[in-house]
């Protein structure tokens, strides 16, 4: 028997640690499946009406992680659990084989897994469901205490759910430029803030594009604009938006880790070569160090004097080219 009032006490006490917010989620599917003594648990979100992408897991020991195999699940395929969740709050399945006579399609995806018997409960959010969680493999003689438990649960991780997004949304707004997509200075500057400086092979690149201002001067702002995007697309498609800052203006700044010089100086080459094919022109200036003596500012500084030289070469090129 499981003791529910102890059971939601804990899983509230993980809801409101603030200060461990993104954690907090796979910290209570560790607890739901532990307690409930099932395999797995798990928390599938609906995409736009149209599919289904299993977005956390829990595995016991012993047990396959399936996430990875979960995304893009057509929305038929769980349509029917959204009515059973009109009828009965929750799913129970018992038996797995007889359930292929039921939900032939649902069936196809769950029998592989390994799934003997389920229970599962719907995400809900003003009024609209968003997705579902559930845990495999439970004791059939706990059944009817997990799905009294997971009824109750729905709500409290649905609001989880919803605090997640909004504290994504102002991240977002506080760490990503909201014109080209990538990281922005205050991210980069907490980068600098909480650096490990016995990390090596670290690989810092500062780029500033040419032609910018002529670019708004004769073909307007948007034009410009453009301009900052695709190089921002650019950088990204090679280094991962991740690695990508923009610092402001036109200016930008890569920071890789964990590639060696000439694995850096390959990705360099690919960006080139892109550029090229773009007809985007950006003065580049990058430094690599191994070592762990060494700054962040020393390299960024020596990285900066090597772009303004790489762009008054393009500049003093561009003259003659003109002549």
């Amino acid at each position: 028997m499981i003791n529910r009032e102890e059971f939601l006490t804990n899983i509230l006490k993980y809801a409101t640690m603030i200060d461990k917010h993104e954690n907090i989620i796979d910290n209570v599917l560790e607890y739901l499946a532990k307690t409930l003594e099932a395999d797995r648990s798990y928390i599938f979100e609906e995409i736009d009406g149209k599919y289904f992408n299993n977005t956390y897991e829990w595995c016991n020991k012993g047990v396959s992680p399936q996430k990875d195999n979960l995304q893009n699940v057509p929305y038929e395929v769980c349509e029917l659990w959204y009515k059973e969740y009109d009828a009965n709050k929750t799913l129970i399945i018992y038996d797995m084989d007889e359930y292929k006579n039921v939900a032939p399609k649902m069936h196809a995806y769950l029998e592989p897994q390994g799934i003997r018997t389920l229970v599962t409960g719907p995400l809900e959010l003003n009024g609209k469901y968003i997705g579902f969680y559930g845990v495999d493999n439970p004791p059939v003689h706990n059944m009817e205490d997990v799905a009294a438990i997971l009824s109750t649960l729905s709500y409290v991780l649905s609001i989880m759910i919803a605090n997640r997004d909004a504290l994504n949304k102002i991240q977002k707004m506080t760490f990503i430029d909201q014109l080209t997509g990538v990281k922005n200075r205050h991210a980069f500057d907490l980068i600098k803030k909480s650096f490990d400086p016995q990390e090596t092979s670290i690989n810092i690149m500062m780029c500033d594009i040419n032609g910018l201002k002529v670019a708004n001067d004769t073909k307007g702002h948007k034009a410009g604009d453009k301009l900052i995007l695709d190089s921002a697309n650019a950088l990204s498609r090679v280094f991962g938006k991740d690695n990508v800052y923009r610092m402001g203006g036109d200016e930008f700044v890569v920071f890789v880790k964990g590639k060696s010089e000439d694995e850096f100086n390959e990705m360099i080459a690919k960006l080139q070569a892109f550029l090229d094919s773009c007809d985007i022109h950006l003065a580049m200036g990058y430094v690599h160090n191994n070592s762990d003596k060494f700054s962040i500012s020393k390299m960024l500084r020596e990285a900066d004097s090597k772009m303004y030289e790489d762009k008054r070469k393009f500049y003093s090129k561009s003259k003659k080219h003109q002549r």
